[in-house]
């Protein structure tokens, strides 16, 4: 399977793929991208490695299945059942706005960016996914770190919720 990974400043990458390790090449056609074969299958795992520093996860990983420090695994989307005999609905002329809950408003709580909604309105959004609502560590993760989700965090609201 091809892996790539985009590192514009490395002057060399290296792949780390289920044991094995392998030199990247330059790829010509899109600049500061790197790319290279490798044997690879559902669950292998795999990072990168930047001029010979610490091996890195996946930045575009589908799954970090030893946290978000660990190494990426390989998903074969292919193993997947669909169970519906459809594809799901489309949304065209959808507006989607990610809306980070702790950020949106000074308050930083779903109640304050409730009552900013309207604005959103007059952009023009049609849909709003709102991040993060679940428990995360403190630091700057951003909620990027959630831990399960099943309730809101005490940082963006309050029992009620």
């Amino acid at each position: 399977m091809q892996f790539e990974v985009w590192a514009p400043q490395a002057a060399r990458v290296t792949l780390h793929c289920g044991g094995a390790t392998r030199a990247l090449a330059r790829d010509e056609e899109r600049d500061g991208w790197w790319k290279g074969d490798a044997e690879a299958g559902d669950g292998t795992r795999y990072g990168f490695a930047l001029d010979d520093g610490a091996v890195l996860p996946d930045p575009r990983s589908r799954r970090q299945p030893d946290g978000p420090d660990g190494l990426s695994a390989v998903v074969d989307h292919g193993r997947y059942a669909w169970r519906a005999d459809r594809p799901g609905r489309g949304l065209p002329g959808a507006v989607l706005y990610e809306l980070h809950v702790g950020t949106y408003t000074r308050e930083g709580t779903l109640d304050a960016a409730a009552e900013r909604l309207g604005h959103l309105v007059e952009l023009g959004v049609t849909h709003v996914e709102l991040m993060p609502l679940c428990p995360f560590p403190a630091g700057t993760a951003g909620g990027t770190r959630a831990s399960p989700c099943g309730r809101c965090t005490s940082r963006t609201a309050g029992p009620r919720h």
